[in-house]
């Protein structure tokens, strides 16, 4: 008569599903905090109304984007911010501007604002003459406009946790056909005992 069967621990295996459980909350963090990083919506920042004095001789001047602008929002590389400059003025202005992109020329009337849109986000250089002759002021209020992803930074700790719950799958993984391994040697040598027993 032989002896009692072996019993084959169950802690290995509990070890295990702990290690993948693990695996499991880590890849639903990840994936949250991944959805959560590309939330984005439209923005912008305003340098405010600036005035410059023209006078018949005309003046020179460079309209400037807000300072820290860039650091301000968390711009979307998928869709550039670009500039887009307001002009008024108390009387008639023609402005000639200049950027790296482009030139042209704008007459800026007394009883309505003009918008001038950039191609990006550029020190625009203005020569603004007073059509009349007469000393006036022209504004301008410099907006950098884009989308922002707020939440982008999310996408570093998202790709971490991924990386983990991998590493953490596949030593699941491994100690699982190292278990499966150990329960069929066992089992071998369990049935060529009995053999012997017999």
């Amino acid at each position: 008569m032989g002896d009692a069967p072996l019993k084959v621990s169950k802690i290995p295996i509990v070890r295990v599903r702990r290690v993948l459980l693990i695996a499991l909350i880590l890849t639903a963090g990840s994936i949250l905090m991944a959805s959560v990083s590309t939330i984005s919506y439209h923005d912008q920042i305003s340098s405010g109304w600036i005035d410059v004095q023209v006078g018949g001789g005309g003046v020179t001047f460079r309209m400037e984007p807000p300072e820290g602008w860039y650091t301000a929002r968390m711009w979307s590389a998928e869709n550039p911010p670009r500039g887009v400059i307001e002009l008024y003025a108390t009387d008639g202005v023609r402005l000639n501007y200049s950027y790296q992109a482009e030139s042209g020329v704008l007459e800026v009337s007394g009883d309505g604002n003009l918008t001038l849109e950039l191609k990006g986000v550029e020190t625009v250089v203005g020569n603004a003459v007073s059509i009349t002759g007469e000393p006036c002021i022209l504004r301008y209020n410099y907006r950098v406009m884009g989308v922002i992803k707020p939440f982008m930074w999310l996408s570093i700790p998202s790709a971490i946790l991924m990386f983990m719950a991998i590493i953490l799958t596949i030593k699941g993984l491994l100690r699982s056909l190292s278990s499966i391994r150990r329960e069929h040697d066992h089992s071998t040598y369990q049935d060529s005992y009995n053999q012997h027993a017999t």
